[in-house]
């Protein structure tokens, strides 16, 4: 989806960012904000004298994790004004800069009351971990008069991407083997998928909890080797359960970390959204399609209708629609809109492999205004996040025996390959990945049996391969299937083959 659509939201988004630096610079020069040296973590108040307007803006730390959770933010505002009004619904934003160029884009603050109000991102394991600061430009009406007020290093707050460690033992004479791994959470495949990624030289706390005893207790302390993992010799204590603990640094959550906010807001393919400018009532309506990506393009539609209710007469000057991938926010495109009716439009958009699945949230780019006979009224009306659609990928399963007839209680190894669309290179070439990480399930159906007998289970490999043995005791079929996967957004699919026992 890459191209000039592409590089027209990039522009858009930059637009933003220099708007609101811009107009801090601005009130800087005049006054209106105190420079200051660094953010306040966690919470952060700044006073605008000019309108007697106290704002205090929390936010906590962060923990990203596979899927994308919404971490809020919080603003309080104090004023001894009786007709100070801050205005919401698409107005007022924030966005939040994090290491080097990542951002978390910008977002709409929603009032709860006339001195709370929130705004919310939607993170993930993709968001780059480190130091992000907000930058908070609010629009507030005072006595009729407009005022805007745009504040930087108004907070910061930490992110850290989630871990996990795992510990294991094995008896041996009068010892315990514990082995095990600490991993990550990373964006992998060029950015446009989420994997497991090994934490390298980090400091684990094994402990020991012995059967019918309250609590784990410490034994000692390791480190993990370049690939995450572990592996200690310690004296054998019995009954009971080894257990690894990490405490995190910087980038990395602790193990016993989850990651941070309420669930994924979920798809939203019917939106309406209205406005009132002049008595009269502007709506939006906004319709979307899910999408399964096999190995090439795949078209979806958007379609986007315009009502107006009221003495005035709607002119919508809706150019384009876009659309933005919840995981990073760096994805996204535009296509020009196409009449379909007098207020009616769509846009086609295309998703290829080298996208990443996942939930796209759309924006409509409009200018709506109203015309009545006293003149022409602009209205301001928020066309971000109007709806969203998931992109889901198809996979494809191949599978092969070792021996298509063997005699009976001999082995055979059942082997395969798990693929999905994927981005294979950084210059965008998409094409067919193996699905690393995944879990495929064997079933043996015997010739003339009611149905399949599960058998097991294997972890698909970084090239994509699996690989499990059994002993063949009647003609029949193998089936690898693979499940789906609800978190990478991976459709199910299954393989069989025949094998005859001599």
């Amino acid at each position: 989806m890459r191209g000039a659509g592409w590089d027209r939201l990039d522009v858009h988004r930059a637009s933003r960012v220099v708007t609101v630096v811009l107009a801090a610079l601005s009130l800087l020069l005049v006054g209106l904000v105190p420079a200051e040296a660094a953010a306040p973590r966690g919470t952060g108040t700044f006073t605008d004298r000019e309108v007697d307007l106290q704002v205090t803006v929390s936010m906590a730390d962060v923990v990203v994790g596979p899927s994308p959770r919404v971490a809020r933010m919080w603003f309080t505002f104090d004023h001894p004004r009786e007709r100070l009004s801050l205005d919401g619904d698409g107005t007022s934003v924030v966005s939040a800069q994090g290491p080097g160029s990542s951002s978390l884009g910008a977002v709409y603050l929603v009032k709860t009351s006339e001195r709370r109000a929130y705004a919310d991102f939607v993170m993930s394991a993709e968001d780059r971990p480190g130091t992000y600061v907000a930058i908070v430009e609010l629009r507030t009406t005072v006595d009729g008069q407009p005022y805007q007020i745009v504040r930087e290093n108004a907070v910061s707050f930490q992110v850290r991407r989630a871990t996990q460690a795992s510990a294991t033992a094995k008896r041996s004479g009068g010892k315990a083997v514990v082995t095990g791994q600490v991993t990550r959470w990373q964006d992998v495949e060029y950015r446009t998928a989420l994997a497991r990624r090994p934490v390298a030289e980090a400091t684990v706390r094994l402990s020991f909890d012995p059967q019918g005893k309250a609590g784990a207790r410490y034994v000692t302390t390791v480190r993990t080797d370049s690939d995450g993992r572990f592996r200690k010799v310690l004296r054998d204590r019995g009954k009971g359960r080894w257990s690894a603990s990490y405490r995190g640094s910087a980038k990395q959550a602790p193990s016993w970390a989850r990651p941070t906010g309420a669930k994924e807001p979920a798809v939203d393919h019917r939106f309406t959204r209205s406005r009132t400018t002049d008595g009269t009532k502007v709506t939006m309506k906004v319709r979307t399609r899910d999408v399964v990506v096999k190995g090439s393009s795949t078209k979806t539609r958007v379609d986007v209708e315009w009502s107006a209710s009221g003495p005035g007469r709607l002119d919508h000057r809706t150019t384009d629609v876009c659309v933005e991938s919840r995981l990073g926010s760096y994805e996204g495109s535009c296509s020009e809109v196409r009449k379909d009716g007098a207020n009616k439009v769509y846009a086609h958009l295309y998703l290829g492999p080298d996208e990443p699945a996942g939930i796209y949230d759309v924006e409509v780019w409009a200018d709506p205004e109203v015309r009545t006979s006293s003149g022409t009224s602009l209205t301001y009306f928020p066309t971000s996040w109007t709806g969203s659609f998931r992109v889901s990928k198809a996979t494809r399963t191949n599978v092969r025996v070792s021996d298509a007839s063997v005699r009976k209680g001999e082995r055979v190894a059942v082997s395969g390959t798990l693929r999905k669309p994927s981005q294979l290179d950084r210059w965008n070439l998409g094409g067919w990945r193996g699905a690393a990480g995944e879990k495929v399930k064997f079933y043996f159906d015997p010739k003339g049996s009611r149905g399949p007998v599960f058998k097991g289970t294997d972890t698909v490999g970084a090239d994509g391969r699996f690989r499990r043995s059994f002993v063949v005791r009647a003609s029949g079929t193998w089936i690898v299937k693979y499940p789906g996967s609800p978190v990478a957004h991976l459709r199910p699919s299954k393989a069989k083959v025949a094998v005859t026992a001599r």
